[in-house]
């Protein structure tokens, strides 16, 4: 599971029970922000 959220506390909360969490600024390019939180956790796009 990897989760993505724009609350901080949503992926505190989302790490805090196991999950990989990455926070995504709405105000910024999402899906390239995504594609580097995938490319980080080695998740195949």
């Amino acid at each position: 599971m990897l989760f993505f959220d724009d609350a901080e506390e949503n992926v505190r909360a989302a790490r805090a029970v196991g999950w990989r969490a990455e926070r995504i600024d709405p105000a910024g390019d999402t899906a390239r922000q995504m594609t580097g939180a995938l490319a980080e956790h080695d998740v195949a796009v």
